[in-house]
């Protein structure tokens, strides 16, 4: 309930209101905040953002004559934010009605969940539906990344199974999995019946809207690998070698570290036990303790 009830209109729209979305706002712990950050965060100045991924990166060299310059070349990647927005529209009577504020009250909290909700629910479907190209020209996860100076591919998946997908992640690079873009960061604005537009004017109702300007785009595919074979130790093990394996477009080690693995509460168990225990299912030291941290993501539904 509110803290002193019956407040008039203005005050509880304008001081009450985004008090309340923003405790709740506030009270949620993103997923993809988790384990230091699985997705990279980037600021946005404008209606879109340009990034550039190189061909390969510098390296030191034998030094005969000439010193080798690394070009500044590679492929570019437009990312364009998008507008997310929901609300609610209460009675002009209701805020004056001690019976209904204690109603309002939580409907306004449960707009704040959704708002802290909203980047989550984003990141993982995308994740999930990989239908959009990255860099490279396929999607993040897929069998067949090109090697650009050796006319070869390379795999940060393993689809030969039926069970749910599970995750392996780095997230010690700057650049990860995924880019999580902000052009306007999520907030709450009202509007009074009293103002004189033409809702309040016809149909006595406030309005509370929460919304943001944000988009989610690839990263670096390296920094993520998927599996859908079963999670016991060796499948995790064969995907965690994999994915150390991954080499960079001119064939060099790219030096990925699995840091995470992310899976979906059905497989919270599995993953405990392969990473957590001392021991192993038939009592011997669990060589792959500790080779990553456990982040259960409810919302992998796949």
């Amino acid at each position: 309930m509110s803290t002193i009830p019956g407040y008039d209109d203005q005050t509880y729209l304008t001081d009450v209101v985004p008090t309340l979305f923003q405790g709740a706002f506030d009270s949620v712990e993103p997923v993809h905040s988790m384990a230091g950050g699985l997705v990279t965060p980037a600021p946005s100045g404008t209606r879109q953002n340009l990034y550039t991924f190189l061909d390969d990166a510098p390296e030191l060299r034998d030094w005969q004559g000439e010193v080798k310059y690394t070009k500044m070349t590679g492929n570019e990647q437009i990312v364009v934010n998008r507008k997310y927005s929901g609300g609610l529209e209460i009675d002009k009577d209701d805020i004056s009605d001690l019976s209904r504020i204690a109603s309002i009250d939580e409907q306004v909290r449960a707009l704040g969940d959704a708002a802290a909700q909203h980047p989550d629910e984003t990141i993982w479907s995308f994740l999930e539906a990989n239908t959009v190209n990255g860099y490279d020209g396929v999607p993040i996860f897929d069998a067949a990344h090109p090697l650009k100076f050796s006319a070869s591919t390379q795999s940060n998946e393993d689809t030969g199974g039926a069970g749910r997908y599970w995750y392996l992640l780095d997230t010690r690079a700057r650049m990860k999995w995924a880019i999580w873009q902000t052009r306007e960061a999520y907030r709450v604005t009202t509007l009074n019946a009293d103002s004189g537009n033409v809702d309040g004017f016809d149909r006595e109702v406030h309005k509370i809207k929460a919304g943001g300007r944000v988009a989610v785009a690839p990263g670096i595919y390296a920094r993520a690998y998927r599996s859908n074979q079963a999670l016991d130790a060796t499948n995790y093990a064969a995907a965690w070698s994999a994915m150390q394996e991954l080499k960079s477009p001119r064939g060099k080690p790219l030096r990925v570290t699995p840091t995470v693995l992310m899976v979906p509460p059905s497989l919270a168990i599995q993953a405990f036990e392969i990473v957590t225990t001392s021991r192993n299912a038939s009592g011997a030291d669990n060589v792959l303790q500790g080779t990553a941290q456990v982040v259960v993501n409810p919302y992998l539904t796949l």
